[in-house]
């Protein structure tokens, strides 16, 4: 039977820089033997991990706490006038580059599956009807007085004056007319033009072209100075969107079958490494040392400034 004395000085043992050292040492090895299945149960990961998702949607601090946050990276950011792509460490706009000009083809049927939508559809009609209709003015204006007309000498003529007849005779009731039609010719291409962008998009042989057009696109996002992407952050309205990501999380939390959701997933990550040491794992996904290191710090300095004394005698 240890005395008081004993366990002193087991207590200062513990508490010195050697003994601390020790001690986590021994303690995370044992933890990095121990099979992942051991460690971590995927009943107790999904149940922990609803408690924390639960939190976040009702936690009376969590909204001042998350919009504070956010105003304080966009004060941070708010007076930066570099482009984004110079403000962020080179091979991160590098990587993103990279990674656009990236050459893929996606099956025809899943373009036209994300894309063939109303809003796109009336996108594409709008588009076409202005456009429709910007040319038609352009034909109802003279042609004779054109530089077009009078190359057509007498034909000019002519022209211009069944271009007035047509277009012009009667003012708004045309342009009325021509709106119509164009709705109408619109209507009708809307399925045509529609297919061709899914063409376009999904064509192994423009893989190149696709691929520049991503490009051009991350290009000019990383053009766009970082205040003038705090400025869109804030007409965002962060508190609206906090609000609305707490809504979903609670009405996904509070749904009776969420926990059995999350246990599935965790059962479907867990499973493959549950008989493997989580050394083994670690040492797989190349991070052992990084992690081992930093456990072991922390570990020693939050055993050395442990009392050991008070706990033991608590004992």
């Amino acid at each position: 039977m240890r005395t008081t004395s004993d366990l002193d000085s087991l207590a200062a043992r513990l508490s010195s820089p050697a003994g601390a050292q020790k001690f986590a040492e021994r303690w995370l090895a044992s933890i990095l033997e121990c099979p992942v299945g051991e460690l971590v149960q995927p009943e107790a990961v999904a149940r922990t991990l609803h408690e924390l998702l639960a939190g976040l949607a009702n936690g009376a601090g969590t909204e001042a706490h998350l919009l504070a946050r956010a105003e304080a990276l966009c004060a941070r950011f708010e007076a930066e006038a570099l482009p984004l792509g110079r403000a962020l460490p080179a091979p991160v706009p590098e990587a993103a580059l990279r990674l656009a000009r990236r050459q893929h083809q996606p099956h025809r049927q899943v373009v036209l599956r994300v894309i063939d939508r109303e809003p796109v559809r009336q996108l594409i009609r709008v588009l076409l009807v202005e456009a429709l209709v910007e040319f038609g003015k352009k034909l109802a204006a003279p042609i004779s007085g054109s530089r077009v007309g009078k190359g057509l000498g007498a034909l000019g003529s002519i022209a211009g004056a069944v271009g007035s007849s047509v277009f012009g005779a009667v003012g708004v009731d045309v342009e009325k007319q021509l709106e119509r039609r164009a709705a109408e010719f619109a209507d009708g291409a809307l399925s045509k033009v529609l297919n061709r962008v899914v063409d376009l998009a999904s064509d192994p042989r423009r893989g190149a072209e696709q691929a520049e057009l991503r490009a051009a696109i991350a290009e000019g996002a990383l053009e766009v100075p970082v205040r003038d992407w705090v400025a869109e952050l804030r007409k965002a309205d962060p508190k609206s969107l906090v609000a609305e990501v707490r809504g979903s999380l609670r009405a996904f939390v509070e749904r009776p079958e969420a926990l059995a959701e999350l246990e599935r997933e965790a059962r479907f990550w867990l499973e493959p490494v549950a008989v493997q040491p989580l050394a083994a794992v670690l040492d797989e996904l190349g991070v052992r040392a990084a992690v081992e290191r930093a456990a072991l710090e922390q570990l020693a300095a939050r055993a050395q400034q442990l009392d050991w004394a008070a706990l033991f005698a608590a004992l």
